[in-house]
């Protein structure tokens, strides 16, 4: 199984999200880079592991719905496994 790690740091720009994406998943070059084609390329994906960093640090509106769209793939594609790893708060760190 092929792992991948993606970092929500790096979707806050529309444009600058969708070359990142592009990059770290390894999509062909004619990927759309919009929603749709994000959800296509990741239903093709097979035997990959993607953990999601950070996702605390998914703006608002366009990044929330890139966030979306990974998760649905990841319920959808059988072949795809999708982790979202959220950070503890430093309270719960100290405990």
């Amino acid at each position: 199984m092929r792992e991948i790690t993606l970092d929500c740091r790096r979707l806050q720009e529309r444009t600058a999200a969708h070359a990142y994406l592009q990059e770290t998943l390894d999509f062909p070059p004619y990927y759309g880079r919009n929603l749709d084609a994000l959800a296509d390329c990741l239903s093709e994906l097979h035997d990959v592991r993607l953990t999601v960093l950070h996702p605390e640090a998914v703006p608002a509106g366009y990044g929330h719905k890139i966030l979306q769209v990974l998760m649905e793939a990841g319920e959808e594609n059988p072949h795809l496994q999708v982790d979202v790893l959220l950070e503890l708060a430093d309270t719960e760190k100290d405990e």
